[in-house]
């Protein structure tokens, strides 16, 4: 098989689990498994958890995504990657579900790597708005589009924005990346 060496891959979410086909939908991962209390999406699996939530997925975003993923994706001509994060990975919203820790210094970990041993090019999507967009698991959680008509979380979305221009810019080779929005 021949792969173009602009291949771009989706390296999992810097959210609940960092795993395919995305981290934050039930699926038979080993670490959903073991972890969601048969939550649907991170919001629930965050509420499961309690106070154990920030330990349990500083743990996964420590460990699953590893420099050795990053030699392997290389080494099959891959160029570009694309790295779906939350809201909660650039700022901490009243009332939400949705861990907000060092997911930031996973994703500059990672991406320094890639960037640096390898010229890769990385997406940095923000796969979700504070109130929810789509009510899917994919989204802030299940059955949440509260982001409509609400100026709390309009206002909530543009410092999201700005934390990640804010991250591009400070990285060091601000020309590796590209931001994107749900």
């Amino acid at each position: 098989m021949h792969v173009s060496p602009s291949l771009l891959i989706t390296l999992g979410c810097l959210s609940s689990a960092l795993a395919a086909p995305h981290p934050r939908v039930h699926s038979p991962d080993h670490f959903w498994g073991a972890y969601s209390g048969g939550a649907d999406d991170e919001w629930g699996l965050c509420q499961n958890l309690g106070p154990r939530c920030g330990p349990v997925l500083e743990h996964r975003y420590a460990t699953y995504i590893t420099k050795n993923d990053i030699d392997k994706l290389a080494n099959v001509g891959v160029e570009i990657l694309r790295i779906p994060t939350t809201y909660a990975s650039w700022v901490k919203v009243p009332g939400s579900q949705l861990y907000s820790g060092n997911q930031t210094a996973y994703l500059k970990h990672i991406a320094d790597y890639a960037i640096t041993k390898y010229g890769m090019h990385i997406i940095v999507d923000v796969h979700s708005l504070p109130g929810g967009i789509n009510g899917l698991t994919i989204d802030e959680a299940t059955g949440h589009w509260g982001w409509y008509y609400n100026d709390t979380a309009f206002d909530y979305s543009m410092q999201v924005v700005n934390a990640v221009i804010s991250f591009v810019q400070y990285s060091g080779s601000p020309q590796s990346y590209t931001p994107s929005s749900p």
